[in-house]
């Protein structure tokens, strides 16, 4: 087992942060492009039996999705002043999207102990920022503009520092580390996500090794339960703490000439997400759509760490 990470450094504005399931029916497609459907087939079914490898969201560098955590409870020695200290800080703490990776390390061991630190503020954290572009609508039977002006405001992103996807490489590391730099080649040349055809989503992406706070994370031996780093589905997964979200894919590729593009809507945990480390880490998702070839990526990026209570 080795871990690394791609380091995405935007060159335009984008979409969106994109999740693990995203990136990987990028990289499906990438292999498609680069090899052949025959051999994009043959990555699908890898992940169906063992995956060579996961992946997390993608994340701002140096930071991880808030922790899921339990309802604050009172203790019996707090006072009035104390309580109310903590229930700011708890509230505080729930608008924060991030983490930073040095605050996780210190409460790794007792998972418990991050709803007594205050994570850094809004401010602190500003490190995606949301962009307005005014765009004219079109008349598509003149494909000129609608006399009225008919104006309208397209969202993007952008990051001014780089961003992150985990990868922990499972078996044959060697081939797939050299894989990993091909696709990164590719999805550099063409972008990715939404609107790429139009200079969005233009990154310069790398393989690189995690740093060694990074490393130390990863390496954590005493855990009892999963942080996941990834959106996740399976019915295998014992979720302790957790939010969810319903996602409905649409099939890109070749596959949007079918007749519905659309996928069926599917029920992830969000990543922060808590997890039993005794469960199972999530799989690829089938029946999602009409077409038996398409499916979801659902697995989980286990983050160690020593659950609350124990």
């Amino acid at each position: 087992m080795k871990y690394c990470k791609l380091r995405f450094c935007a060159k335009s504005a984008f979409s969106n942060l994109f999740t693990a399931d995203q990136v990987w029916g990028q990289m499906v497609w990438a292999i498609s492009a680069l090899e052949g459907e025959a051999a994009a087939t043959k990555f699908v079914e890898d992940f169906d039996e063992v995956p060579p490898f996961v992946l997390s969201a993608m994340m701002p560098e140096g930071f991880l999705p808030r922790v899921v955590l339990p309802p604050m409870q009172s203790k019996e020695k707090m006072n009035a002043v104390e309580e109310r200290k903590a229930r700011e800080r708890v509230k505080s703490n729930k608008k924060r999207k991030w983490i930073p990776i040095n605050t996780l390390l210190e409460v790794q061991d007792n998972i418990a102990l991050l709803s007594q630190k205050e994570i850094p503020g809004k401010k602190d954290q500003e490190v995606i920022q949301p962009v307005n572009e005014v765009h004219v609508s079109l008349d598509r039977t003149t494909n000129t503009p609608f006399e009225d002006g008919g104006l309208y405001n397209q969202q993007y992103y952008i990051s001014t520092k780089p961003l992150i996807v985990y990868v922990r490489l499972d078996r044959d590391e060697t081939e797939w580390s050299a894989w990993l730099k091909k696709i990164c080649k590719y999805l550099e040349a063409v972008g990715i996500g939404g609107d790429r055809t139009v200079g969005k989503g233009s990154f310069s992406i790398s393989v690189e090794e995690l740093d060694e706070s990074e490393q130390k994370l990863f390496d954590y031996k005493g855990g009892n339960a999963w942080i996941s780093l990834s959106r996740c589905a399976g019915r295998n997964l014992k979720p302790l703490y957790y939010t969810i979200s319903l996602y409905a894919g649409i099939t890109g590729g070749s596959l949007t000439e079918a007749k519905t593009y659309n996928k069926y809507p599917v029920l992830y945990y969000e990543p922060g997400s808590l997890f039993d480390a005794g469960g199972g880490t999530g799989s690829l998702l089938h029946h999602v759509q009409e077409d038996p070839r398409i499916c979801s990526y659902g697995y989980l990026f286990p983050l160690p760490v020593r659950s609350i209570g124990e």
